[in-house]
C-alpha cells in the first residue's frame, strides 16, 4: 500500500485492518485523531532485534554420526576407545555383520555435553549400546546390566566396560548372549 494514502484509510478504518505486514508505520492511536487530511503520519523505523543465538552442539565421534548404531564409552586418556579394546568390539559386530562405518563411538569423557537428550537428539540412534557405568548420559537412570530396553524410539543396552569384561569369561558371554538380540 503507497505510504501517502494511509492517512486517508486511517479515517474510515481501524489501523490493524488497513496496515499489511510489509508496512513501515507505527501510528500511535493518540496521533491518530491528531493527524488531519493535511499531515503525513509519523513513520518509525522498524527495531531489530536479534534472535537468541542457541549453542550448537558438536559431538567428537568415530563413526559417521548417522549410522543408527551408537556405542558409548567412557576413556579419559583415549580419543573415541582403547585400541586394545577397538579390536574386540569390532570383532564382537563383525559377527553381527556390522562392519566400520555401521557403527559410532562416542567417548563422554571428551565431551562436554552428556546428556542423553542431547546425544539422542543429535546422532538419532536406533540402537544404543552403553560400555560401562562411567557412560552412562546424564539424566539417564543406570538401566539393568546386560538386558535390552526399549526407551522411546531407542534400543538400549547396557553392558560392562571392556576392563571389567575382558578378564571375565562369565561377563562376557552374558554380554555375547544379550548381544546376539541387540
Amino acid at each position: 500500500m503507497a505510504q501517502d494514502n494511509l492517512h486517508w484509510l486511517k479515517d474510515f478504518l481501524q489501523d490493524d485492518l488497513y496496515l499489511l505486514p510489509g508496512d513501515n508505520v507505527a501510528i500511535a492511536p493518540s496521533e491518530t485523531a491528531a493527524v488531519s487530511a493535511n499531515q503525513q503520519p509519523e513513520i518509525t523505523e522498524p527495531i531489530a532485534i536479534p534472535a537468541e543465538q542457541t549453542k550448537q552442539i558438536i559431538f567428537n565421534c568415530l563413526g559417521p554420526a548417522d549410522s543408527g548404531f551408537l556405542i558409548l564409552t567412557h576413556y579419559p586418556g583415549e580419543e573415541y576407545i582403547a585400541a586394545a579394546h577397538l579390536q574386540p568390539l569390532e570383532g564382537i559386530l563383525g559377527r553381527k555383520n556390522i562392519t566400520t562405518g555401521g557403527f559410532t563411538i562416542l567417548n563422554l569423557a571428551k565431551q562436554d555435553v552428556v546428556s542423553f537428550n542431547a546425544i539422542i537428539q543429535y546422532f538419532v540412534p536406533q540402537r544404543l549400546l552403553i560400555m560401562g557405568a562411567d557412560a552412562i548420559p546424564d539424566g539417564l537412570q543406570m538401566p539393568a546390566l546386560n538386558t535390552a530396553l526399549q526407551m522411546a524410539d531407542v534400543k538400549v543396552l547396557y553392558t560392562n566396560n571392556f576392563e571389567e569384561m575382558l578378564p571375565s569369561d562369565e561377563k562376557k558371554r552374558a554380554f555375547w548372549a544379550e548381544m546376539k538380540n541387540f
